[in-house]
């Protein structure tokens, strides 16, 4: 089977900071490294993602400038039409938990509606990865910007709420709650829809357990959910969302009065603390950030 074309795409890389000659160095780096990967491991990655799913037709890579952790994100085209995501192990092997999450969002009623569906996956192998639900989308600090957002505002709110509640019901913390891991659907015309998704569950804590931690530095928890999360070391996604709803109600000029009510009460309920989280940090029902 002939492979499709490689494409190396800069639009998709994170921008240089600042205009600094040593950023636009790092970007280049790692540009190229990720140029020489696809050279070396194109045709035998592809023909993995075929053995999984033989529908896979062609992919180009995403974010080349910015795979995180090791990690490789591709747009995967699929003969039947439409795409996936798809997205490779890295070094931290976080792929593991972001299945184990998305298998248990699929037995969780209304998941489906707030999560992306895992369609395939494979984690043997010289490559391991998993391919999901493709989402038109931006993500919602950027819409948060757009002329059309109070427009949609009303609806993502109620979603925001909605998606605490399916967490909630599949016993999950998911510790990153920003509003760049939670995706606004654009419709055929490129405006926002009434859609909203939560993404990367790579460290998510399932029944309370958080075994990705063990495989970073401790210190590279504190950033998840930073901003929004309660204290370092300490997450709780209902709080995160009433954070956000808070950004979300001044782009909008709205105070979503009986939204924030209901997230408050459900701050304090599901949170998950780091082993070496101070205890000052503990999170109390009703707090209402």
């Amino acid at each position: 089977m002939e492979h499709g074309p490689i494409v190396l795409s800069t639009r998709s890389a994170v921008p240089v900071r600042d205009g600094t000659i040593r950023d636009t160095l790092a970007s280049g780096r790692s540009l190229l490294s990720s140029g020489v990967w696809l050279l070396r491991h194109y045709g035998r990655f592809q023909h993995a993602l075929q053995r999984c799913c033989p529908d896979v037709c062609r992919l180009a890579p995403i974010r080349c400038a910015a795979w995180h952790r090791g990690a490789r994100y591709f747009r995967v085209g699929l003969a039947a039409g439409g795409d996936c995501f798809v997205k490779t192990d890295g070094d931290a092997r976080l792929l593991e938990r972001e299945v184990a999450a998305a298998q248990r969002l699929e037995r969780t009623p209304q998941a489906s509606e707030y999560t992306p569906r895992l369609l395939f996956r494979e984690l043997t192998g010289p490559y391991a990865f998993a391919g999901f639900r493709w989402i038109e989308h931006i993500p919602l600090g950027t819409a948060l910007g757009r002329p059309d957002f109070g427009r949609v505002a009303a609806r993502l709110a109620d979603d925001l709420l909605r998606i605490v509640e399916v967490l909630e019901a599949a016993q999950i913390v998911h510790r990153d709650i920003t509003p760049e891991n939670l995706l606004v659907g654009l419709d055929s015309t490129h405006s926002l829809s009434e859609r909203l998704t939560l993404i990367d569950f790579a460290f998510a804590v399932l029944d309370g357990v958080a075994t990705a931690d063990a495989r970073v530095p401790a210190a590279d928890l504190n950033v998840l959910g930073a901003g929004f999360s309660p204290a370092p070391g300490v997450w709780d996604d209902a709080y995160s969302c009433l954070r956000i709803l808070a950004l979300m109600g001044e782009a909008a000029g709205d105070r979503f009065a009986a939204t924030v009510r209901q997230l408050r009460d459900r701050v304090g309920r599901r949170v998950y603390r780091h082993a070496v989280a101070p205890v000052a940090g503990r999170v109390a029902p009703g707090t209402n950030g």
